[in-house]
């Protein structure tokens, strides 16, 4: 999921428990995620990250599908299948 949010497809639901205050281990998808996973928009194909510190260095220029970043192992129809975004 990490991965997903330096693209801000989706961000950590913070812990319900005040006293906690850290990622409840949940994530909520964004209108940007909803868009890529729906077909409606593309995104960078490549994030370009320093290591070690994890800082976002930048994206690369060519764009991508969802239906090009899944490559050959998934099939998109058959992921979201029943799923309503």
């Amino acid at each position: 999921m990490d991965k997903l949010m330096h693209f801000s497809f989706v961000e950590p639901r913070l812990n319900e428990d005040i006293k906690a205050r850290s990622r409840s281990g949940f994530w909520k998808l964004t209108e940007s995620g909803k868009a890529f996973a729906s077909a409606q928009t593309k995104a960078p194909s490549h994030v370009f990250i320093q290591s070690p510190g994890g800082r976002i260095l930048g994206f690369e220029e060519t764009q991508t599908t969802i239906y090009s970043a899944l490559g050959k192992k998934f099939n998109y129809f058959e992921l979201m299948a029943g799923i309503d975004i």
